[in-house]
């Protein structure tokens, strides 16, 4: 505990003081780095990122179904940016892009 010093202090100057304190713990946060996932994920980190079971991730990648490296015949890998991609053609359109899908294929039909 730092040295504790009793003085007398207006409420307008603790409440400065715990602003600043407060600005101070804020900046100290912003500059805390955030964990990064790496680019080339191993298994458990690929199951980790999809949040899916390890077994699956080896079932996908025996159905070639999510993109994968198998660089030595036995370890798999896997690009961070191509699972984002693989995750991304699952996309279901929302009723508003359905909508306006329908609309534009209208549109075209009646310019035939």
């Amino acid at each position: 505990m730092e040295n504790l010093i009793i003085t007398q202090i207006s409420v307008s100057e603790l409440r400065e003081i715990v602003r600043e304190e407060l600005r101070n713990a804020l900046n100290e946060k912003k500059h805390t780095p955030e964990i990064q996932i790496p680019e080339i994920l191993n298994v458990s980190q690929a199951a980790k990122f999809l949040n899916r079971s390890i077994d699956s991730i080896y079932k996908l990648t025996a159905k070639k179904i999510i993109p994968h490296y198998n660089p030595s015949g036995k370890l798999l890998v896997f690009k961070k940016s191509e699972l984002i991609a693989w995750l991304e053609t699952g996309k279901v359109k929302t009723n508003a892009e359905n909508a306006r899908e329908l609309n534009d294929q209208l549109k075209n039909q009646r310019r035939r």
